[in-house]
C-alpha cells in the first residue's frame, strides 16, 4: 500500500525495503577515544521508530521509510537485531504487522512491540493501534501480548524495575484515524507484570517527547505540541518545547528540572554513566529542518553541556545506550523534516 504524501501533515506513509546484505562478522572494539563513528548501515530503512537495548544488541522495527532516490513513502514490518561487539545485523521475523511509531521495550527479557500507528488509507495513515507483540528469541516469532489499557501514540514508553511505563504521547479524540484526529495527552500508566494500572499524570501534556530511567527516576524530555491539540495544558504553547520532568516511581510524583537548552521534539535520548544523553529532532518553526545538537544532563548538578553534535542531522529515531562499551547508538530517522530521506546510516558515540 502506497501513495503521495500530503505535505501538509508532515509525515504520510513510510516505505518497506528490502533487507539488505548483514554487515561483515568482524569484531568492533569500542574505540578508545571519545568522540563519533559510523557503525554498521541497518538492513532496511526506517523512521518514527523506537530501538531499544535487548541481549545486550539493539533492535529496530516497523516505522515508515522513504529512502534518497525513493518516490513514495510507506510503512514498514521489517526487523533486526545489531551486534555491537560484532557490528553487525541480523534479520529478525517481519512483524505481524506493520506499523509507525512502535514502541519497543523489555519486560523480564522478553522484547516487546506495544501500540503505535497503522496506516489504513491515505486518510487513515494514523490509526492508533492498542496491540502488542513480544519474542523472548533472536529466532522465535513474535507472540500476542496483553494489548495498552487506551490507545496512546508518539510517547515515552520506558522499562524500568519490572514495570513498562508509557506516558505523553497523542490520544484520539475522534475515529477518524486522521492526523488532526489525535491530540495532545497528560496521559501516564504502567504495566506491573500483572495489570496495567493508572499513575500521576505528566505535568505538560505533549507528543514525540524522548525518555529514559536513572536511579529510580523517568524523564520526559522535550517533545511537541500541536496549533490544534485542545488537550495541552498551556493552549498558547505550541511547537517544539524545552520542558524536562521527572518522575519519582515511589512517590508517584513529578518535578521540572532545569529546561533544555534549546526547544526540541522527535528527538531521541538515552542513559549511560548515570547522566542523561539528548540528540537531534526537528523543527517546523521558519524553514522546516532537522537538527543534529546533542546535550548531556547530568542529575546531581541539574546542568545541561552541548557536546559534539550528531554527523548528521536526525529525527524520528532514538538513541540505544551500550553501557558496558560506553557507546550510544543514533538508530533509524530521517535527516530531512517530515517523511524525507529516510536512513539506514547507525552513528555511534562513545563517551
Amino acid at each position: 500500500m502506497s501513495w503521495t504524501p500530503d505535505r501538509r501533515l508532515f509525515l504520510a506513509s513510510a516505505a518497506a525495503a528490502g533487507l539488505a546484505a548483514c554487515g561483515e562478522n568482524k569484531a568492533a572494539p569500542a574505540p578508545a577515544q571519545p568522540g563519533w563513528r559510523q557503525g554498521a548501515d541497518a538492513p532496511f530503512a526506517s523512521q518514527e521508530v523506537y530501538p531499544t537495548l535487548w541481549n545486550g544488541g539493539a533492535v529496530l522495527a516497523g516505522g515508515m521509510a522513504k529512502p534518497i532516490g525513493a518516490a513514495e513513502l510507506s510503512q514498514v514490518s521489517s526487523a533486526a537485531f545489531y551486534d555491537p561487539n560484532a557490528d553487525k545485523w541480523t534479520p529478525l521475523a517481519d512483524l505481524p504487522a506493520q506499523r509507525h511509531h512502535l514502541n519497543l521495550l523489555v519486560h523480564k527479557d522478553m522484547l516487546l512491540c506495544a501500540g503505535g500507528f497503522e496506516a489504513q488509507s491515505r486518510e487513515r495513515f494514523w490509526a492508533p493501534k492498542a496491540d502488542m507483540w513480544f519474542r523472548d528469541t533472536l529466532d522465535g516469532p513474535w507472540k500476542p501480548f496483553r494489548p495498552m489499557p487506551a490507545l496512546l501514540g508518539e510517547t515515552v514508553a520506558v522499562s524500568y524495575d519490572g514495570r513498562l511505563h508509557f506516558a505523553s504521547g497523542r490520544k484520539p479524540v475522534a475515529s477518524g484515524g486522521g492526523f488532526r484526529d489525535l491530540h495532545d495527552t497528560d496521559k501516564h500508566f504502567y504495566w506491573d507484570g500483572k495489570y496495567w494500572e493508572d499513575a500521576a499524570p505528566v505535568p505538560t501534556a505533549r507528543n514525540s517527547a524522548a525518555g529514559a530511567a536513572i536511579d529510580g527516576k523517568l524523564y520526559v524530555v522535550g517533545g511537541r505540541v500541536w496549533p490544534f491539540s485542545k488537550t495541552n495544558n498551556d493552549p498558547q504553547v505550541t511547537g517544539n518545547l524545552n520542558v524536562v520532568e521527572r518522575y519519582d516511581v515511589e512517590s508517584d510524583s513529578w518535578e521540572t528540572l532545569r529546561p533544555l537548552p534549546k526547544p526540541m521534539g522527535g528527538h531521541g535520548a538515552a542513559a549511560l554513566g548515570g547522566k542523561l544523553y539528548v540528540f537531534g529532532g526537528e523543527e517546523f518553526d521558519g524553514e522546516a529542518h532537522a537538527l543534529s545538537d546533542a546535550f548531556v544532563y547530568d542529575p546531581a548538578t541539574d546542568v545541561w553541556e552541548a557536546i559534539d553534535p550528531m554527523p548528521r542531522p536526525r529525527h524520528g529515531f532514538n538513541a540505544v545506550a551500550f553501557e558496558e562499551r560506553g557507546e550510544i547508538a543514533l538508530i533509524g530517522g530521517a535527516q530531512k523534516p517530515g517523511g524525507e530521506e529516510t536512513l539506514t546510516a547507525v552513528d555511534i558515540l562513545k563517551v
